[in-house]
């Protein structure tokens, strides 16, 4: 059904793996951050593996530089970007909306936060 869309995961709770791997299981082509996700994890390795099945994996230092590079040359490619991060890391990493409306203009944004947007407790979540 999704063959041929492409999507980038990024996210350490539940919510993103989960839309991820529905959106893999519908035949989309996810390339998951696998560094964040399993350091996260760690002792749940079968829940890791149900959730992270049929995707890609990227090992991605997001605090490194060459890294950055990495994932923003697979935005390039992508039509999609999931993640779970606090609008201010979003924003220092270039992941934001406004940047990436100018750096990748048709790229569908789906940002997965504990609140929604103008809650006063948005900036406090992951």
């Amino acid at each position: 059904m999704l063959g041929g869309i492409r999507i980038v995961e990024i996210g350490q709770g539940l919510a993103v793996p989960v839309a991820g791997l529905m959106l893999a299981e519908s035949g989309a082509e996810v390339s998951k951050d696998r560094t964040v996700c399993a350091a996260t994890l760690g002792a749940a390795r079968a829940a890791f593996a149900t959730w992270n099945r049929s995707k890609r994996s990227a090992e991605l230092d997001l605090d490194d530089p060459a890294d950055c590079l990495r994932l923003h040359a697979l935005l390039a490619e992508a039509d999609v970007l999931i993640h779970d991060m606090a609008p201010s890391r979003a924003k220092q990493l270039g992941l934001d909306d406004p940047s990436l409306a100018i750096s990748v203009p048709r790229l569908i944004v789906c940002s997965v936060t504990g609140y929604p947007v103008g809650h006063r407790r948005r900036r406090a979540t992951c």
